[in-house]
């Protein structure tokens, strides 16, 4: 989001995989902020994934606390990536208040952007409403992109002057920036934007009473302990980020700049983006925002991913029992009548006590492979399925088979692999090869 960036400024080094990846902007120069110089050193064990960044002639190691360091230097900065640990933790704490967010912003130049990472897991939605909120007191324009589907990770960008999304720019800077950005699993800028959840818009309507995270209240870093006993086992809903769930392609596209032809391009693009990422909400709703105005091309391919969004949204529809079988083999038709009765767990446990009942024809392997993807067994749950396509004689059970293969590999998290299997399915039931 900074169209030039020459120099920048990294606040923890991690593994240094930060730093490396902010070498691959072209940057004159990149500063990086360490307390501890035991981690630099043991940063070098991830030289395979950082690509020794310290090696490189641009890059200035400062053995100081980040905080201290912005507050002395004269020094601006282009951008600036901030990555402590929790903002809870006493001393990283620090780095999350009102106080220290000013002593950023004045070390930055015009135009210049603020990143700040931001771990959410076991707090509770008033203390990630208050870093927000204090974020924004000090960086007006702010983005706020999840690391990754349904992460615990935030990233906020803030910056004084309004953050466009250019896509015309943004795609220029996503190609020279590819090689980074795949090691993330963003192929595709769209990918990238499918991530933003919220903006300064979202924020500034959280309640006026939200308290900002100063030095002298210590909001986050105090209340913290209770959240982490309140959340040990299992983290809360937070409303104002889960509540943009079906919202986000519009929220995408209001950040854009474009004419409405553009526009319906973009929304074809975030739909696939948002279906690649496992959130077929919002492809559903992207592909919805598509409007007559669009192209024929553009139409097909929103309609395209809208049926297939709709099918990972939907309950099971395909019917697996052979009725065949179940004539020939009781023990077919009682593993059926249980799945009939919806207790697959029992179904697969009695089909387990005898694995040759598996082997006896490609219906039984397909029984099998449909109770172990229901049963969340989904990576034997694939190998099952392809066995059972393979075996399978009859053209009427593979629309199922195909099915079921998209919806395990959509479970299992591998969405490119369900998309082309959910699409092989459509084809099949349309009457096509897939």
């Amino acid at each position: 989001f900074h169209s030039d960036p020459k120099d920048v400024a990294v606040i923890g080094c991690g593994s240094g995989v930060t730093v490396g990846s902010a070498l691959a902007a072209n940057p004159a120069r990149v500063t990086l902020v360490e307390l501890e110089s035991a981690v630099v050193e043991a940063a070098a064990l991830f030289e395979e994934v950082n690509r020794a960044p310290w090696r490189d002639a641009r890059t200035r190691v400062i053995e100081d606390d980040g905080r201290n360091y912005l507050t002395r230097t004269r020094e601006r900065f282009d951008v600036i990536i901030s990555e402590p640990s929790n903002p809870w933790m006493t001393g990283a704490a620090s780095l999350f208040t009102v106080e220290f967010f000013r002593i950023a912003q004045a070390r930055l130049r015009p135009q210049g952007v603020f990143l700040q990472w931001l771990q959410i897991y076991e707090l509770a939605p008033e203390r990630i409403a208050s870093v927000l909120k204090t974020f924004q007191s000090v960086f007006p324009h702010v983005l706020v992109f999840s690391a990754h589907v349904d992460s615990n990770d935030l990233l906020l960008v803030g910056s004084a002057e309004p953050l466009r999304a250019d896509w015309a720019q943004l795609t220029e800077r996503f190609t020279a920036l590819a090689p980074e950005l795949k090691r993330a699993e963003l192929k595709h800028l769209e990918d990238l934007l499918a991530l933003l959840l919220i903006t300064d818009e979202h924020i500034a309507a959280l309640p006026a009473d939200t308290p900002l995270n100063t030095d002298d209240n210590a909001f986050v870093e105090f209340g913290a302990p209770r959240d982490l006993l309140t959340f040990a086992e299992e983290d809360p809903e937070v409303p104002f980020l889960d509540g943009t769930r079906g919202q986000r392609a519009a929220i995408v596209l209001a950040q854009s700049s474009g004419d409405a032809a553009g526009a319906q391009t973009r929304a074809v693009e975030l739909a696939r983006g948002y279906l690649r990422q496992g959130n077929p909400e919002d492809a559903r709703a992207a592909a919805l925002l598509v409007q007559g105005v669009a192209l024929p091309n553009q139409r097909r391919h929103a309609a395209e991913t809208l049926a297939l969004a709709q099918l990972f949204e939907e309950d099971d529809r395909e019917v697996v029992v052979d009725g065949e079988a179940a004539k020939k083999d009781p023990e077919y038709a009682a593993l059926s009548r249980l799945v009939q009765d919806g207790d697959d767990e029992l179904a697969l446990e009695e089909m387990e006590k005898r694995p040759e009942v598996s082997r006896r024809s490609a219906a039984h392997t397909l029984l099998y492979g449909f109770l172990l993807y229901r049963n969340g067994e989904y990576s034997k749950a694939r190998r099952m399925l392809l066995k059972a396509q393979e075996g399978i004689t009859d053209p009427a059970r593979r629309p199922a088979i195909a099915y079921y293969l998209a919806k395990q590999a959509f479970e299992a998290g591998d969405f490119e692999r369900a998309i082309s299997d959910m699409s092989g399915y459509r084809a099949l039931r349309n009457g096509r090869a897939p």
